[in-house]
């Protein structure tokens, strides 16, 4: 989400599959939990951390990296004070060393996944999650760094934990730069091995499911990342990409922006649910025309599964569509029903707006 990384300081490269229909979850209180970052506290702006934990909050639960750009969403993170239950000023520690502060924002649970789900905000549930071994190096005018524990403690600029945190993506490291020497990984191969893998998932801990190479390298101001995805089940390359910018920190969050839409795409298509569109149409001519609409949509019952109109404001009028399959296919189903054309198209927060067109 655009507006949430601003907040974090620091968007996905591939369409997202939004908002979905669950049944309820049972929500684990620490995951809603938010810890924003401050340089001191200052009561006047309370609501600008709430604000910036719920939009944490709805990156996390949704495992979308966008959600916060979608209309149904907004309310949540503009009114977030109503869903704060507590909030407590901690110390922000850095392997053991405190070296600031947090606000932790905790959420009332039993009101806030009650209405995200009524809001078609899917929760993926925290079980559900990878957890990811995540090694790399840096590397600038012949001077290296291991991305290790003991790595980010002499190049804490490198660090990225709290990002991972923020949107509930399960994270190990290891321990001492050495251990790239033992397991045969330093320099870093161009491909990760079988047994590259096997002694890395040996060494760290049960529950790894994935490795994550980050790999980067500065010339001149340009800064290049180079990043792996394997998967452990199979021991194999999911993904490899590479990303040019100017600030590490914000290419890498690119890389788990992938990684967290990808992994939640893919745990809800397994679970066979419906996903949910914005659909706003304007121009309309008259309230027959929104009949027509529901009724032409509904129709095809095979790719909706629900059509809602949510609300009318002045000649447009805003629905929540339940669908099946490709959106590309949904929306080809909706041209050719309606007589629309699209003005807007933001398809990755699940959000269009036709005209309606029609003759005098």
């Amino acid at each position: 989400m655009r507006s949430f990384r601003n907040y974090a300081l620091l968007v996905s490269l591939l369409p997202a599959l939004l908002l979905m229909m669950l049944t309820p979850v049972k929500a684990e209180d620490s995951f809603f939990s938010v810890d924003i970052e401050i340089a001191s506290f200052d009561q006047s702006q309370l609501d600008r951390y709430f604000a910036e934990a719920m939009a944490a909050l709805l990156v996390r639960v949704s495992g979308n990296p966008d959600i916060t750009a979608l209309p149904a969403t907004q309310s949540f993170s503009s009114q977030a004070r109503k869903w704060v239950q507590n909030y407590q000023l901690v110390n922000r520690q850095i392997d053991g060393v405190v070296v600031g502060q947090n606000v932790r924002v905790e959420f009332n649970t039993s009101k806030l996944v009650p209405a995200l789900q009524q809001a078609n905000v899917a929760i993926w549930p925290e079980s559900q999650r990878p957890r990811l071994l995540i090694v790399g190096d840096w590397l600038q005018r012949g001077l290296s760094a291991q991305i290790s524990n003991e790595g980010f403690i002499f190049r804490p600029d490198l660090d990225f934990r709290h990002y991972l945190d923020l949107i509930g993506l399960p994270q190990v490291y290891l321990a001492h730069n050495e251990q790239y020497h033992s397991h045969g990984i330093s320099p870093l191969p161009q491909i990760f091995s079988e047994q590259n893998l096997v002694s890395l998932q040996q060494a760290s801990d049960e529950g790894v499911t994935h490795v994550v190479v980050v790999s980067a390298q500065v010339v001149g101001d340009v800064v290049q990342v180079r990043s792996q995805y394997y998967d452990l089940a199979g021991n194999k390359l999911r993904w490899e990409q590479v990303l040019l910018g100017e600030n590490f920190n914000q290419l890498v969050l690119e890389t788990f922006d992938r990684i967290l839409l990808e992994e939640s795409t893919q745990y809800f298509a397994k679970s066979n649910i419906s996903a949910t569109l914005w659909l706003e149409i304007d121009h309309l001519p008259d309230a027959a025309a929104i009949n027509h609409i529901e009724r032409r949509l509904s129709a095809n019952s095979l790719v909706f599964d629900q059509i809602r109109l949510v609300q009318i404001e002045g000649r447009a009028a805003h629905f929540n569509i339940h669908y099946r399959g490709d959106l590309k296919t949904v929306l080809a189903n909706v041209e050719a029903v309606l007589p629309v054309r699209m003005v807007f198209d933001d398809r990755a927060v699940g959000h269009v707006r036709y005209h309606y067109q029609y003759s005098n």
